[in-house]
């Protein structure tokens, strides 16, 4: 018996939104009750749903005490997470998207590599992505084969040690636990959801010291058009997701530069760059009203100035000593793609 079979609070807490969910989110919840290791708490938040989701979820929590569901008003998925983040009764909490799955064996996996001297503040896992007609891929971020673990250590150093393996450290929030007990106030940022998963992971990272990679199969990601990451953004949901680039640089200016790993100074440079253009994708005008591209220039270039090694492109970096450059050359790039897009 493993001494976590000793403790009250349950091993895993599990957060699933869910919005409008009827059609899969049985598949979610059962991957969770078939799992062969027992203590784990499903924390279900409708987020305002208007289809059958609240009567299918209420129905399981009337059946297992450790389904425990939660309904707000339809707020989004940031909004829906952080509600989920304040219920956690679990030593470690990970998410799973309400038209995903839990590999059943997952926690039990986990668990044996759990070693109470010194528990680790973050595990990664393995994720296979199924997309539209059943094809299934291993997801790039989180292939690994051999079982690491690393204490005293920080997520730069982790990084530079085991280059590959790192990689799911820095980005979504899925196919990775993370220790309750070191969350404390750290929350999504911004409201629309674009993004803020991997800034709230790379976040965590710079709060955690003990790292771990289980070799496991432990989830199942379902790619799908109608899915947040899969969706058209609009001019909006752009805007969030720069200001959500803009805080977050905001707090790694606060670490010592030698703390900032090279994967964030390459997505400081490289999203800003592609979310800006994003933006004249889906609002030029409103994009110029509301001044959202001077704003993240003005941080892109006082960021890129207070960091003296991060490495840019030459093109990038030119048009951060250039601003105005930006309309002459972004303009034409977004007018090119779209005519390519049309005749497709």
């Amino acid at each position: 018996m493993s001494f976590l079979s000793n403790i009250e609070r349950p091993t895993f807490s599990v957060i699933c939104p869910c919005y409008n969910s009827a059609e899969y989110i049985e598949r979610a919840i059962d991957s969770c009750i078939n799992q062969d290791y027992q203590s784990w708490e499903l924390i279900v938040i409708n987020d305002g749903s208007t289809d059958e989701t609240p009567d299918i979820v209420n129905r399981y929590a009337s059946v297992d005490s450790r389904i425990r569901v939660f309904s707000k008003e339809n707020g989004g998925y940031v909004s829906a997470v952080n509600y989920g983040l304040d219920k956690i009764h679990g030593l470690y909490f990970l998410m799973l998207g309400s038209d995903d799955e839990l590999e059943f064996d997952l926690f039990s996996t986990v668990e044996k590599t759990l070693d109470f001297s010194s528990l680790p503040d973050a595990i990664a896992f393995r994720t296979t992505i199924k997309k539209e007609k059943d094809i299934k891929v291993d997801d790039k971020y989180s292939v690994f084969s051999d079982y690491i673990f690393e204490e005293n250590i920080t997520i730069k150093d982790f990084s530079e040690k085991h280059p590959k393996e790192s990689s799911i450290f820095f980005t979504r929030d899925t196919s990775k636990m993370f220790r309750t007990d070191i969350l404390g106030s750290l929350r999504y940022l911004g409201s629309k959801g674009m993004d803020a998963d991997g800034i709230f992971s790379m976040m965590f990272m710079h709060k955690a010291k003990v790292f771990s990679c289980v070799p496991v199969k432990g989830y199942i990601w379902y790619l799908r058009e109608s899915s947040l990451s899969g969706r058209k953004k609009d001019f909006i949901t752009q805007s969030d997701r720069i200001n959500n680039w803009i805080e977050f640089g905001s707090e790694l200016l606060k670490l010592n530069p030698a703390d900032i790993t090279p994967q964030e100074k390459y997505y400081i440079t490289k999203y800003f760059y592609d979310l800006i253009e994003a933006v004249y994708f889906s609002g030029f005008i409103a994009s110029v009203k509301n001044d959202v591209l001077g704003k993240a220039i003005d941080f892109y270039t006082s960021f890129l100035n207070s960091i003296e090694d991060c490495k840019v492109g030459n093109e990038v970096g030119f048009m951060l000593k250039h601003p105005m450059l930006w309309k002459i050359t972004v303009i034409p790039r977004v007018f090119s793609k779209k005519i390519k897009k049309r005749f497709r």
